[in-house]
């Protein structure tokens, strides 16, 4: 009996010393106004944003960080902080960053890159411009600014987004007006796109869809130097609910017939070509049901449920089963009805 508790213990000690792990984690800090204090959380201390000194990354150089932890073999989320959610990592135009992942298995390192903090995405950016030489480099960062204050709930500023996309054209127009040729033309054509779609996003928020339309169609024009096929589907997408809201239901699908085409020219393996996949039909369905073909809304329903259920997510599921059950209603079936309404609701 002795001898069976003694090899229980020493198996438990062994199995115990081995599941201990040794992961270094190196954090790169690419904003332009830098910080002392930088903190990781995850799924290893049950996500307590609190700034534990344990958790904290030494600063080892310029701009980097480091922390050795001891983990347990297995899978782990984490995200990279100051302290609180209030001041967590995000991408560099204010989107989320998903939880970084890493299978522990051995000692090992882990890089991570941070190019924003929460709580900086508008200052940092102010300051990155005060201190930008190249004319390029400001039109990027009023580029961004506009993207941020136009499209994210956080930061919402019509003033502010119409003003730098605004001055963001100005300045990306007399440098093309200045050079007979330009080095990165495509990025001109980028930042010009993305600046007259902010543009165009406000005229349409103020009721005026002649002005976002006429942007909106500038921009489908200047996609062909951008050559990607993708952001010509994509420039269709964003100027047909100016035709949906003005009920030129024949110009929605003559765009979207136009999408349909390029999409066979673009890679549909890749999820964000899916998304546009989803919208172009969404519109079409739409359109059809406006026009009282119901049948072929129908068809465009049953095609976004198989899009629907490949992207995953509960937006375009629940926008597919409004389609859906306007109509069944209309077409006065009320089985398939009741069938959508349970299978999202309840």
């Amino acid at each position: 009996m002795h001898r069976i508790c003694l090899l229980i213990l020493i198996s438990f000690i062994a199995l115990s010393s081995e599941a201990q792990i040794k992961v270094r984690f190196t954090v790169t800090e690419k904003t332009t106004i830098q910080h002392d204090s930088i903190y990781i959380t995850g799924t290893f201390r049950n996500w307590d944003s609190v700034p534990n000194p344990k958790y904290r990354l030494q600063k080892t150089g310029d701009r980097k960080f480091s922390l050795v932890l001891d983990l347990p073999k297995g899978d782990i989320r984490f995200k990279v902080n100051r302290g609180t959610w209030l001041t967590v990592e995000k991408l560099y135009n204010a989107n989320e960053v998903n939880d970084h992942l890493a299978s522990i298995q051995k000692d090992t390192s882990i890089d991570v890159t941070v190019n924003a903090w929460r709580d900086g995405i508008i200052n940092d950016k102010m300051a990155a411009m005060q201190s930008a030489i190249e004319d390029s480099t400001r039109i990027n960062i009023m580029v961004s600014l506009s993207t941020i204050y136009a499209f994210y709930p956080e930061f919402f500023n019509a003033d502010s987004a119409m003003m730098y996309a605004e001055k963001a054209l100005q300045l990306q127009q007399s440098i093309i007006s200045k050079e007979k040729k330009t080095i990165e033309a495509r990025e001109s054509s980028f930042n010009i796109w993305m600046s007259q779609e902010v543009l165009a996003t406000l005229f349409r928020s103020m009721g005026n869809y002649t002005k976002s339309l006429e942007l909106h169609l500038v921009n489908l024009s200047l996609t062909e130097k951008l050559k990607e096929k993708i952001y010509s589907v994509q420039s269709i997408s964003n100027l047909i609910p100016d035709y949906l809201a003005m009920k030129d239901f024949q110009n929605v699908l003559r765009y979207c017939r136009l999408a349909d085409s390029l999409l066979l020219q673009v890679d549909n393996s890749l999820k964000n070509n899916k998304r546009e996949q989803w919208w172009i039909t969404n519109y079409t369905g739409i359109a059809y049901f406006n026009m009282d073909s119901l049948d072929k809304s129908l068809l465009c329903g049953r095609k976004l449920q198989g899009l629907s259920t490949y992207l995953g997510d509960p937006f375009f599921n629940s926008h597919c089963s409004k389609l859906l059950a306007d109509i069944y209603l209309a077409k006065g079936i009320r089985i398939q009805l009741f069938t959508i309404i349970e299978m999202f609701f309840f």
